[in-house]
């Protein structure tokens, strides 16, 4: 659970916050899913590599994936396939918000032309896995950080 609060941690706070050419961020803040741009550390084990497009959600088989899709091919081409990478296994949903101060805190969608302050994510696991865990609250701290 660690490693995956660390990925999680890292590509949050690596979210693109948009801004370049003018153009708001490409982040898609759903309940149960993330869509999101980020820069991938060195060291992922993934086939993607640097700037990728994100999703973040549970799929069928109870899987909490991340999609990866390379974020210049993709703006090329558009016909590429994202790659699946399997964070963990017996999650029943994934539970997603995002604070907005000026509203009445957190908020179960964002719609927001820049990225939220906060974004808190809930794993709940099936009831016969035995696992809880506590909520990971992230800020997106991209603005700040540096390549």
């Amino acid at each position: 659970m660690d490693a995956v609060e660390t990925m999680l941690r890292t590509l949050i706070e690596r979210m693109d916050p948009g801004g370049v050419s003018g153009r708001p961020p490409i982040f898609k803040g759903a309940s149960h899913s993330l869509l999101f741009t980020t820069t991938l550390p060195q060291a992922a084990d993934t086939l993607a590599t640097g700037v990728v497009e994100s999703t973040l959600a549970v799929n069928e088989s109870h899987q909490l994936q991340l999609l990866l899709l390379p974020h210049d091919r993709n703006r090329l081409t558009g016909a590429s396939r994202p790659e699946h990478v399997t964070l963990l296994s017996d999650v029943d949903r994934l539970e997603i918000s995002y604070w907005q101060q000026s509203k009445d805190g957190w908020q179960t969608a964002w719609a927001g032309p820049a990225l939220p302050k906060l974004i808190r994510v809930r794993l709940v696991f099936l009831e016969t896995s035995g696992r809880h865990t506590p909520d990971i609250v992230i800020r997106p701290m991209r603005d700040r950080w540096r390549p």
